[in-house]
């Protein structure tokens, strides 16, 4: 529990310095993140200062992460869920990166490292993500991370189509990891959402997709226009004379 930390220091001393404490914690969390995640490259703790294990784990998650934090996250935008997503015309592929929080979207495929969930998951998560609400000054990564899960899957069905993809490693049944995701981010207060650029991406898309979707398949062949010019003039008459009717 995030209260009950035993500081860091603390820890250093009783190993006596005879091994890398962070190496020793990394070690035996390494696969709880993701099981294909690549090695931790433990040059990313040299000069930090680590307050304790949670700390330490939100740092080995948001260090090798590539997202740029000197961008706006002032906004917030949610995303359709996933199933809707590739109703929209949007794939999703899973990559292997050093950090899970790694997801982007190129030419309307999402991009996605793979998530392991497991029974332990949620208390890790939400002490994680109650870390970044608690601590001055701290990024809400997690926080937005979650969030933007909580986006992709509102049903078993989005919750299935990430596992046919192996972006979600489930070790739960789908029922379980739809609600554990639901409420994964539960109180918790976004005021800064590091995935906003990718939301505004996703939705752009969509709204392009829809709309080039429309044009080919309705207004790409003259036969098409004739059927659409006369469903247009039927649906004008229709509504004509249910206002006829209800002002007679």
């Amino acid at each position: 529990m995030l209260e009950y930390q035993v500081p860091w220091m603390v820890l250093e001393t009783l190993f006596n310095l005879t091994r890398s404490l962070a190496q020793l914690a990394i070690q035996f969390f390494g696969n709880m993140f993701s099981s294909d995640a690549p090695p931790m490259d433990q040059n990313i703790f040299l000069g930090k200062e680590i307050k304790h294990i949670i700390d330490l784990l939100r740092m080995s998650l948001v260090s090798p992460s590539e997202k740029d934090d000197q961008s706006d996250y002032s906004g917030w935008q949610p995303i359709p869920s996933a199933s809707k997503l590739k109703e929209a015309g949007v794939s999703f592929k899973k990559v292997k990166s050093k950090s899970i929080l790694d997801i982007k979207f190129n030419n309307g495929v999402l991009e996605i490292p793979s998530l392991l969930i497991q029974e332990t998951m949620e208390t890790v998560f939400r002490n994680l993500i109650s870390f970044e609400q608690c601590y001055p000054n701290c990024i809400p990564r997690l926080t937005s991370y979650a969030k933007l899960l909580d986006n992709l899957i509102d049903t078993t069905d989005d919750m299935e189509v990430l596992c046919k993809k192996d972006i979600i490693d489930n070790w739960l049944n789908l029922d379980d990891a739809t609600k554990f995701l639901k409420k994964l981010h539960f109180d918790g207060f976004v005021k800064e959402f590091h995935n906003h650029d990718l939301c505004n991406q996703v939705n752009d898309y969509c709204r392009h997709w829809w709309h080039a979707f429309y044009m080919h398949n309705y207004f790409g062949k003259p036969w098409a226009i004739v059927s659409q010019v006369f469903f247009i003039i039927i649906l004008t008459l229709t509504v004509f004379q249910a206002v006829y009717s209800i002002i007679k």
